[in-house]
C-alpha cells in the first residue's frame, strides 16, 4: 500500500485506495472535538443512507461550528 496526497478532497476526509481501485472515504474527527459530538458524527456518517458532506456532518453534530 502507498500513501499519496490529493488536492480537491473534502476537508476532514482521508481516502484509502486499495488494489483494483477499491476505495474507502474516512471521516476524520478533530482530536479536540467534544466526545459526545464526535460520537454523534460517527453515528451520522455510518448510517446506511448517509450522503452528507463531511463538513455538514461535523457541523450538524456539533464538532465544528461551520457549514
Amino acid at each position: 500500500m502507498r500513501l499519496a496526497g490529493f488536492f480537491g478532497l473534502q476537508q476532514h476526509t482521508v481516502v484509502a485506495i486499495g488494489p483494483r481501485i477499491h476505495h474507502l472515504t474516512l471521516l476524520v474527527i478533530p482530536p479536540e472535538a467534544d466526545p459526545v459530538a464526535a460520537e454523534r458524527a460517527l453515528i451520522a456518517t455510518s448510517a446506511p443512507d448517509s450522503t452528507d458532506s463531511a463538513q455538514l456532518i461535523l457541523s450538524r453534530s456539533g464538532v465544528t461550528g461551520r457549514t
